[in-house]
């Protein structure tokens, strides 16, 4: 019987969204952060990985959620009902000297928001 390495994480589980240059085109939307990062890489190793995180029911969670079931990651430790999903743009642009490079943007700039919104798990959470 082969029994999969199970690993359950706390941290920063958020929607990496990334972008070309500086047009609103070529996006994608991928599970990031911190523990967002370890879990899918660990899960692409074939263990059975566990996020704990308070997200969003918005439309960015629901993103974030897609991108969780397409790295295998499980959700039993995540709820959509408590807290906010954190978003991080990332765009991914070349230098004046031709060198690819890239910027992090954290506000929103239709809300005026800031994306970078994370509440840590809470205690009941953590004793489940």
């Amino acid at each position: 019987m082969n029994k999969k390495t199970k690993c359950i994480g706390a941290g920063l589980v958020s929607l990496d969204i990334l972008m070309r240059g500086c047009s609103n085109q070529q996006v994608s939307y991928k599970l990031g952060g911190t523990c967002g990062n370890v879990m899918a890489i660990l899960a692409y190793y074939d263990w059975e990985t566990f996020p704990i995180a308070r997200l969003d029911n918005t439309d960015y969670g629901k993103l974030l959620l897609e991108d969780v079931d397409k790295c295998h990651v499980r959700k039993d430790f995540i709820t959509t009902n408590d807290g906010t999903t954190p978003v991080i743009v990332q765009r991914n642009i070349v230098d004046k000297y031709g060198n690819p490079s890239h910027k992090f943007e954290l506000l929103n700039s239709h809300s005026g928001r800031f994306f970078l919104t994370y509440k840590s798990i809470t205690k009941k959470q953590g004793d489940n």
